[in-house]
């Protein structure tokens, strides 16, 4: 379960990172021999292609020990930031993990995007820069002084509870030639159609939006926001990592300011045609793709029939025999969809 030895002396040898400075919103990579002062540095490259010795995970909100309501093991330590909400949570692995052993690479890979999942993290920080731990603008919590064992941690993904049910990855196969790719370990929480961390407020803004131009064309303005509010709130509480309320609210009132102000604008784009189809506003998208699979194999239908009866007339024209395989070699359309239009055809 944990090693011997302290996990700080146990990986952080200075001569092994590189270090990200901060500079006007820019990150230079920095050999760690070349700094003499580190205190001003925010970021560091812990994790490499080579070598994974740490899982990092990234929380932008202030439940930084989310860890607990689930069950997951307490980090080693935390960075927090001193200025502003949110920090970063580190688990140190006894062994570092070699890229050629695919097997405890993807093993690792997994960990990542699941630790990160139900921490409520970040999933765009991919477990390899990390908050620097000697600078001055972050703050060291320490939890647990001694580093995991990486088959301990992926035991515990069998027993964390999300929402009143067990949280369990699907299987995967470890022993793959190749390292997973990053689509690869969103298939651990495919069965749980899960929406990313990342992804929350462009999910919840387009469907709170679509929503919102229905019904403000329908209810007064009181009415209209209480039942955009609702909508809202349970979409958001769907979720399982859910957004802030202060944000969630901010996003809603900003639809419902727009909707009011626009309302004769939406009620003529929900009636307009919409291109050659003259598609309802209102229709799902799978029957919009069925009608347009439709429209496009008529016109494709229309165009093949003209293609052939103008193949006809000019093989008349030239006193050349026709019959199906003549009419193939001068129109270059295939003999059995020639045979199809055959009952259309002028011969």
């Amino acid at each position: 379960m944990f090693s011997k030895k302290p996990h700080f002396e146990l990986h952080f040898k200075q001569e092994q990172y590189v270090l990200y400075e901060e500079q006007n919103g820019k990150y230079y990579r920095l050999q760690w021999k070349e700094i003499a002062t580190c205190g001003a540095i925010k970021r560091i490259h812990y994790n490499t292609k080579t070598w994974k010795h740490y899982l990092i995970i990234d929380i932008d909100n202030d439940n930084l020990y989310k860890f607990k309501e689930n069950n997951l093991p307490q980090p080693n330590f935390i960075l927090k930031n001193k200025d502003k909400i949110g920090g970063h949570l580190f688990y140190v692995l006894d062994k570092g993990i070699y890229h050629k052993n695919t097997f405890y690479v993807n093993k690792w890979q997994i960990l990542q995007d699941s630790f990160t999942k139900i921490c409520g993290g970040d999933t765009q920080n991919k477990g390899y820069v990390g908050k620097f731990i000697n600078s001055n603008h972050f703050e060291y919590i320490e939890l647990n002084p001694y580093a995991y064992d990486i088959d301990f941690l992926f035991s515990k993904l069998n027993y964390m509870p999300q929402n009143n049910q067990i949280y369990t990855p699907k299987k995967q196969n470890l022993y793959k030639t190749t390292p997973l790719t990053i689509k690869a370990p969103k298939k651990v929480f495919k069965t749980l159609d899960l929406i990313q961390v990342g992804e929350r407020n462009n999910y919840l803004f387009e469907k709170i939006r679509k929503y919102a131009y229905i019904q403000v064309l329908t209810n007064t303005s009181i009415v209209f926001k209480k039942q955009v509010l609702e909508y809202g709130t349970s979409l958001n509480n769907s979720l399982l990592v859910s957004l802030n309320k202060s944000e969630l609210e901010a996003t809603i009132r900003s639809i419902c300011k727009y909707c009011l102000k626009n309302k004769e604008s939406i009620e003529k784009y929900n009636h307009k045609n919409r291109g050659v189809m003259n598609l309802d506003y209102e229709q799902e998208l799978k029957e919009k793709q069925r009608l347009g699979a439709i429209y496009t194999s008529e016109v494709k239908n229309k165009k093949t029939l003209f293609k052939l009866k103008l193949s006809i007339l000019e093989m008349k024209n030239r006193d050349l025999k026709i019959n199906i395989s003549t009419l193939s070699k001068w129109s270059k359309i295939h003999r059995h969809t020639i045979r199809k239009y055959r009952e259309k055809l002028p011969f």
